[in-house]
């Protein structure tokens, strides 16, 4: 899908959320994602758990995952938009502003959480810039 959008650096695909989605763990996994939960909101017997991270304060691990690229740009995909007053956003429109790829993923409505994944097209259809900009996205 990031092909299609004009986007071709390496991947590494780092997934940040709560304990909703921790069923599905094994299917980040097997997609190559590491999903990442704040350890506050993990159940007592998932804290030990290998494949589940954890992470502090997000705003602060976006920057230091941009760090590791290298001089190169990151691409950076949040799903869903942040709000527009926060410190990620925040961030994220710093991180923009130095020639990193910002993408934001607005699910359709309805959609329970992963529908808009079945397809190349789905994903190309709900992926924007930051700012909400279809054409070019980088």
């Amino acid at each position: 899908a990031l092909c299609g959008m004009g986007l071709h650096s390496q991947l590494i695909i780092f997934a940040y959320g709560d304990k909703s989605l921790l069923h599905q763990k094994d299917d980040f996994s097997k997609a190559g994602i590491c999903y990442c939960v704040e350890r506050e909101q993990l159940p007592e017997g998932e804290q030990k758990d290998a494949d589940i991270l954890d992470y502090g304060e997000l705003d602060l691990e976006v920057i230091v995952f941009s760090e590791q690229t290298y001089g190169c740009p990151a691409d950076i995909m949040v799903i869903p938009k942040p709000d527009q007053h926060s410190e990620l956003h925040r961030v994220l429109k710093c991180l923009q502003s130095r020639n990193h790829d910002v993408l934001q993923v607005n699910t359709p409505v309805g959609d329970s959480g992963d529908q808009f994944l079945e397809s190349l097209e789905s994903v190309v259809a709900c992926t924007r810039g930051l700012d909400g900009e279809a054409e070019p996205i980088t």
